[in-house]
C-alpha cells in the first residue's frame, strides 16, 4: 500500500510550509472514479448525500463546526431530484442515471466533485488539519465512501455511532480512528474556536 508514505509525506510538507489549519482552505482528498455505470455511481451520490450529515460532524476535526464554503451534496441532489419530478423523467428511464449525470456537471466547489482533470472523485468536505491521525481518517474514509458494498451497508445507519460500526468490517484502522473523533466530539461539546487555534 502506498498509504503510509503518502501520509508521511502530507505531514512533512505541513510542517515545512508551517500550514496554520483554518476555515480559508480544507483538506481535500482525491480518489480513483469508481469503474462502474452511471445508474451505480448514481445511487453512490445519492447515498452519500444521506450520509451528508454524519460526515460533516466527523469532518470538523478539532474545530467547532464544519466549514460552510462548499455546496452540500444534500442541496445539489435534492435540486437535481426537483428537475427530475418536474422534466428529467421524459428524457431519461431511470433517476439514478439522470441523477449522476445532471451532479457530474455541477460547480467543482461542492463537497464531493465527481468531476475533476485527473479522473477522480474529490472529497472536499474535510477541515484542515495538521494532525496526523486525522489526515489518516480523512483518506481512509474517502477511499472508503467509493466502496459500493460499503455504502450499501451504511445506507441503513441513522446515527454516527451506527455509521461507525459498520466500518471494522471494511477497515478496522479507520473505525479506531474514526472512535477518536467521535471520541474528541462527545468529550469537547465546546471545542476551541478557529481564533485561539489560529493563535495556539
Amino acid at each position: 500500500s502506498k498509504l503510509p508514505q503518502l501520509l508521511s509525506d502530507i505531514q512533512t510538507a505541513a510542517v515545512e510550509v508551517d500550514a496554520v489549519p483554518g476555515f480559508s482552505s480544507g483538506m481535500h482528498v482525491h480518489v480513483a472514479r469508481p469503474r462502474l455505470d452511471n445508474v451505480t455511481r448514481g445511487e453512490m451520490v445519492e447515498i452519500i448525500a444521506g450520509l451528508e450529515g454524519r460526515l460533516q460532524s466527523l469532518a470538523r476535526g478539532r474545530f467547532e463546526m464544519h466549514r460552510s464554503n462548499n455546496t452540500r451534496i444534500v442541496d445539489a441532489v435534492n435540486a437535481i431530484r426537483y428537475d427530475w419530478d418536474s422534466y428529467g423523467k421524459e428524457d431519461y428511464d431511470s433517476w439514478h442515471d439522470y441523477l449522476f449525470v445532471r451532479y457530474n456537471d455541477m460547480d467543482r466547489h461542492i463537497n464531493l466533485c465527481t468531476r475533476t482533470r485527473h479522473n477522480t472523485w474529490e472529497f472536499r468536505i474535510w477541515n484542515s488539519t495538521r494532525s496526523a491521525w486525522r489526515m489518516e481518517m480523512n483518506i481512509r474514509l474517502s477511499l472508503l465512501l467509493i466502496n459500493y458494498e460499503f455504502l450499501i451497508a451504511a445506507k441503513e445507519t441513522s446515527t454516527l455511532n451506527e455509521f461507525i460500526a459498520v466500518v471494522p468490517h471494511f477497515d478496522p484502522t479507520l473505525h479506531e480512528l474514526l472512535v477518536k473523533q467521535a471520541d474528541y466530539i462527545s468529550n469537547n461539546p465546546n471545542p476551541p474556536g478557529l481564533t485561539e487555534l489560529t493563535n495556539a
